[in-house]
C-alpha cells in the first residue's frame, strides 16, 4: 500500500492511495499530517474523490477508503 501526494497551484493537494496487492485494504489517512509537509497547518481542505466526481468529507477528520486490488482511489484536497 502507498501513498503519493503531490502539491498543486492555488495551494491544493493531490493524495493518490494505491494499492499493489491481491486484496482490497481499508485505509485510515490522517490528511492533517499530510498538509503538514507542505506547511498548510491552519488551513482546511474539501477532500474530493476524482474517480466519483464528489466531496467526501475534510481534512479536519483521517480519511477512511476501501481500495479495491489494484485499485487506486485519488483525491484532490481544495480550499
Amino acid at each position: 500500500f502507498e501513498i503519493w501526494v503531490k502539491e498543486l497551484s492555488g495551494d491544493e493537494v493531490a493524495v493518490c492511495l494505491l494499492n499493489r496487492s491481491e486484496k482490497a485494504m481499508k485505509a485510515s489517512v490522517d490528511l492533517e499530517h499530510i498538509l503538514a509537509r507542505f506547511n498548510h497547518f491552519d488551513r482546511k481542505y474539501t477532500v474530493r474523490d476524482l474517480w466519483r466526481h464528489k466531496n467526501i468529507g475534510k481534512t479536519n477528520r483521517p480519511l477512511k477508503a476501501t481500495v479495491e486490488s489494484h485499485g487506486v482511489v485519488m483525491l484532490r484536497l481544495v480550499k
